[in-house]
């Protein structure tokens, strides 16, 4: 049993399931890949017993056939062919063969098949959804940066979805941050649950070289799977009730401060260089159109301060942030102008984009807590 396959469609797929597949895996069995032909399709098949990824290929009518295979031996040949070479690849017993035009490559699996991780079938899912791509990628740009990685905190290390009253809801938080978006859409569900961030990591890096304008979500109550072109992601889903996230965003802010956000990037950068590194404290000090960025390191008797232009005519106010939080904030918001809202030096401050267009169908919010 045979088929033919471009080297580099077959590398990138492989490069796709390595994502899931843990260095130094405990069960061994879980470094090698399941490639399973049935039905004219090929499926290579990768997990972690938490997060699997299925990518398919059509080819010609072939007799069903599974067999594991270390990855990184695939791969380690793969990447040493060059100009998309033609790749014969044929299946004997428990050996696979690869050949070229001028060598075979023979690499033995010394697993059964029956061995692997079953993947839930297609069947079991009995919900979907399906929404457009462009609204996923920027979901996952404006929030997983957020997510908590307290393995404590379990209920808050993934992104919570959610959707409700025509409005899909994306949520992060890690209590000291935390990230919303939320996108106007035409059907009604009313469904919730939390997502780990792994399998959305795997599914953002997909989705930034697919062509595909949606992306199908199947879900149960334990489970839930992407689906994009011809690659799936089946992870389980996080257990529990989600803090309630709307309770933490004051609706009090009345002081707006607006900022051009990449200059007010460049500035806050330089000036964090200048703080205590263990603490990265900077402080700014707001009035009169005016913020006065400042950091010090007293150990190293470092110092920088810098003005900024501003829109703000309210009442001074100082406050101090954690520089890398602001920095990661400011870098995944993407408008020109954002607004900051702020109450008082201890109240979380609220990060939001000002935008040109009309009829926005979009919200973001972010928020930071300040140091005290």
């Amino acid at each position: 049993m045979n088929f033919v396959i471009e080297s580099n469609i077959l590398l990138n797929q492989l490069k796709i399931i390595k994502n899931v597949i843990k260095n130094n895996q405990t069960i061994p069995i879980l470094n090698n890949i399941l490639i399973h032909i049935q039905n004219n399709k090929l499926k290579i098949i990768g997990s972690d017993l938490e997060v699997s990824i299925i990518i398919t290929n059509k080819i010609e009518k072939e007799k069903e056939k599974e067999l594991i295979v270390p990855i990184n031996t695939i791969i380690n040949i793969l990447k040493t062919f060059n100009n998309n070479k033609i790749l014969n690849l044929i299946f004997k017993k428990n050996i696979i063969k690869i050949k070229s035009q001028n060598g075979k490559y023979l690499i033995s699996s010394i697993y059964n098949k029956n061995e692997y991780p079953k993947i839930e079938n297609d069947k079991k899912y009995n919900n979907i959804i399906t929404i457009k791509k462009t609204i996923i990628k920027k979901a996952l740009n404006y929030t997983l940066f957020t997510v908590n990685n307290d393995e404590m905190k379990p209920i808050m290390n993934g992104v919570f979805f959610k959707i409700k009253n025509n409005k899909i809801t994306f949520v992060a938080t890690n209590a000291q941050r935390l990230s919303k978006y939320s996108y106007k859409i035409n059907n009604n569900y009313d469904i919730n649950f939390i997502i780990p961030k792994k399998p959305l990591l795997i599914l953002k890096k997909i989705l930034s070289s697919s062509e595909e304008k949606d992306v199908k979500i199947q879900y149960n109550k334990q489970n839930t799977m992407f689906i994009i072109d011809n690659k799936k992601i089946a992870c389980r889903l996080i257990e529990g009730k989600y803090p309630d996230y709307n309770s933490v965003i004051p609706q009090n802010n009345d002081q707006n401060i607006i900022v051009n956000r990449l200059k007010f990037l460049n500035c806050i950068q330089r000036i964090s260089i200048f703080s205590e590194k263990k603490k990265n404290q900077i402080k700014l000090y707001i009035e009169n159109n005016e913020i006065k960025i400042t950091a010090k390191d007293v150990l190293f008797m470092h110092k920088a301060n810098e003005k900024f232009k501003c829109i703000y005519t309210g009442k001074f106010i100082k406050i101090i942030f954690n520089s890398k939080s602001l920095i990661e904030i400011l870098t995944h918001l993407n408008s020109q102008k954002i607004t900051l809202k702020i109450n008082n030096k201890k109240s979380p401050v609220i990060f939001t984009e000002i935008s040109n267009k009309k009829n926005i169908q979009e919200k973001i919010t972010m928020l930071l807590m300040p140091l005290l």
